[in-house]
């Protein structure tokens, strides 16, 4: 979440936004629960999206999509591919429209981190890649040699991994 919205995401890589500080009136949901019903009977108009209902992005390609990161300007979206391979996206946090894409060898882990302009992210083949967070540019590449399951660690002096075999790993 940032600012109040809300990025979900999940199998078939379908990603959707949702306003946190809109409310529902009392009885609401009841009402929409048999609008619903009637609708599919025939007996009534299709229901309006949910309320605090922004965007939903189903265009993207792949297995599973999960949240990244998010900033004022746009949500960064982790793609698992068949092939286990991965891709980020970066998505207008207004609208849902594709900004970017970056295709990887292997998956991503689950987040990321923000230095600056940039994003740190980790693939579970042991690669930490700092891209430009407007462009999807690759500035660097480091290749650990060993798997990770979780997003490296931002220090005062350096980079922080932990590989799935549990040996740390201090980058400065």
């Amino acid at each position: 979440a940032h600012n109040g919205t809300l990025v979900l995401a999940g199998n078939n890589a379908s990603v959707i936004a949702i306003d946190m500080s809109v409310r529902e009136l009392p009885f609401e949901r009841i009402i929409k629960s048999i609008w619903a019903t009637l609708w599919m009977w025939d007996m009534a108009p299709r229901p309006g999206s949910p309320k605090g209902y922004l965007w939903h992005n189903t265009k993207l390609q792949g297995v599973r999509a999960y949240p990244v990161a998010a900033d004022d300007n746009s949500a960064y979206v982790g793609i698992r591919h068949a092939d286990a391979s991965g891709t980020i996206v970066a998505l207008d946090i207004n609208n849902g429209n594709t900004e970017w894409i970056k295709h990887f060898d292997s998956a991503l882990t689950t987040s990321a981190a923000f230095v600056d302009d940039f994003l740190l992210i980790s693939t579970r083949s042991g690669g930490l890649h700092l891209i430009d967070k407007y462009s999807g540019e690759s500035l660097w590449n480091f290749e650990i040699g060993s798997k990770l399951e979780t997003a490296p660690a931002l220090g005062i002096n350096g980079i922080v991994a932990v590989t799935t075999g549990g040996k740390i790993i201090a980058i400065r």
